[in-house]
């Protein structure tokens, strides 16, 4: 999801560097950026559907009302995050006395003013029309947690040749989720047929991919690749 070129990782295979970027046009250059950001992009909203309830709002089973009305607190946080938001940019707008940087202040406090009241018709909305804004919120609230992560971990951890963890992945990761997958299913069962509890077929079958893990990276554990010895300066 980093987006790396070639030549930035460590071990890649080398590249002419040619001013005045000849070796790949601009166009090229402008699509490849774009793509690497797609591609962030839509992972972000697969993880945010698949592991992170999508566009269900967090702590469904949180139903207390706001000062003592039919709106629930948790419903009402997006509206007063906006107003917050809205606030905060005029704040700053009111303070700077530069007239681009209040321009710009004054605009992204109007979008989130307006952005605060359509929140806040849709408490009083339908059902559904509740559902359809608030749940368009808090997937793209959920999305861009995710990218400030993706963002945020390419800034501050150092670069690393990943490739030479590909075989231990192919070894290890790939058998360890195989088999925690058999023992979900083997927990679903026993939870049916029976009568266990689900707390207990967890933790009985989490116990035993840990110990399974374990085992196979030990067992891995001497059939390391040599990792091959950097190209003198001058042979490059």
């Amino acid at each position: 999801s980093s987006d790396r070129a070639a030549s930035e990782i460590p071990g890649g295979p080398p590249r002419a560097v040619v001013p005045g970027g000849i070796e790949s046009g601009i166009l090229r250059k402008v699509l490849s950026s774009l793509t690497g950001q797609l591609n962030m992009i839509v992972f972000a909203a697969i993880a945010a559907t698949v592991f992170f309830g999508g566009w269900l709002r967090p702590f469904a089973r949180y139903h207390d009302r706001f000062f003592g009305t039919q709106v629930e607190l948790v419903d009402a946080f997006p509206a007063l995050l906006f107003l917050a938001f809205a606030g905060w940019c005029f704040w700053l707008a009111y303070g700077n006395d530069r007239k681009l940087q209040q321009r710009r202040a004054r605009i992204a406090g109007g979008f989130c003013a307006a952005f605060a009241i359509v929140m806040s018709v849709a408490l009083f909305a339908s059902p559904e029309t509740m559902a359809a804004i608030h749940g368009t919120f808090w997937f793209c609230a959920k999305v861009a947690s995710l990218l400030y992560g993706f963002l945020w971990i390419r800034a501050v951890v150092p670069r690393s040749a990943f490739e030479r963890g590909i075989p231990a992945a192919w070894r290890v990761l790939v058998p360890v989720a195989t088999v925690n997958l058999i023992l979900a299913a083997c927990a679903i069962s026993m939870t049916q047929l029976w009568d266990f509890g689900p707390g207990v077929s967890s933790f009985v079958t989490t116990l035993a991919t840990v110990a399974f893990a374990g085992w196979l990276w030990s067992a891995d554990g001497g059939r390391r690749e040599p990792v091959a010895p950097a190209a003198p300066a001058d042979a490059r």
